[in-house]
């Protein structure tokens, strides 16, 4: 199944990935990686995803509202 989360450059969306993606699923990520937080932040935890799922994580740069 692929998954859909918004906002998973955040703490929560992060964690929903990775745990997601331990039991087996695809993910699709986006978030518009504003800087609410520090963006540096939000780049780690993208790569700590990638990392993690190979081939079972897209990631979109975008703003859920557009």
């Amino acid at each position: 199944m692929t998954i859909l989360i918004t906002g998973v450059a955040g703490f929560i969306g992060m964690h929903c990935a990775l745990r997601l993606i331990e039991r087996g699923e695809t993910v699709v990520g986006i978030d518009d990686l504003n800087a609410y937080y520090p963006v540096q932040l939000k780049h780690d935890r993208l790569a700590r995803i990638r990392a993690a799922a190979g081939e079972r994580f897209r990631f979109l740069h975008c703003d859920f509202a557009d």
